[in-house]
């Protein structure tokens, strides 16, 4: 037993050494390509023409510590191989938490009226395609997530917590994808 504990948490170090190397490597490889979300014109990368096939892209993630090369938005058919060869950056800001609408759930309790709230939430992102070379942008958007569930005829809160939150599903990498296709995928 204490050999296959061994064995896994051996391979579970050498996943995560590995993917922090790789994850280390492919933002020094590309980093240049943060420029272009910054409206920053990235020189060596190849031009954009809106013609029929595919069109390379490399995704940029904007968050509160910067921006960071993000290839999981990016469809393997369309991401880049190398500076030269992208063509299109996807400038991705951090999704955020909007109210969509609260429900107010009034109750007599111990004498007292007391009102208990449930806030309902949708994420949403803006996204924008930008041409590398140029830092010209081609498209922008807000994708928005799914919706949370409906407000319910009875809520339950929890004694001395006065709002529930409920939130609907962040935007999909492959909903990011589809967004983007009539750009890269011609």
């Amino acid at each position: 037993m204490k050999k296959i504990i061994i064995i896994i948490l051996g391979l579970l170090i050498t996943i995560v050494t590995y993917t922090t190397i790789e994850n280390s490597r492919i933002q020094d490889k590309f980093g240049i390509l943060k420029d272009a979300c910054r409206a920053k014109p990235v020189i060596n990368a190849h031009p954009y023409v809106n013609k029929t096939g595919l069109h390379p892209v490399m995704s940029v993630i904007k968050s509160s510590t910067g921006f960071t090369i993000y290839t999981y938005a990016t469809p393997d058919d369309v991401l880049a191989k190398s500076i030269e060869d992208t063509e299109l950056v996807l400038c991705l800001n951090e999704a955020k938490k909007v109210l969509i609408n609260s429900c107010a759930y009034t109750t007599k309790k111990e004498g007292r009226i007391v009102t208990n709230i449930v806030e309902r939430y949708r994420f949403e992102q803006k996204v924008s395609l930008v041409e590398a070379k140029t830092a010209k942008v081609l498209a922008q958007n807000i994708l928005k997530g799914e919706e949370p569930r409906k407000c319910l005829k009875q809520e339950l809160f929890i004694a001395g917590k006065d709002t529930n939150e409920v939130t609907g599903k962040h935007i999909s990498d492959s909903q990011i994808g589809e967004w983007m296709r009539p750009y890269t995928n011609i």
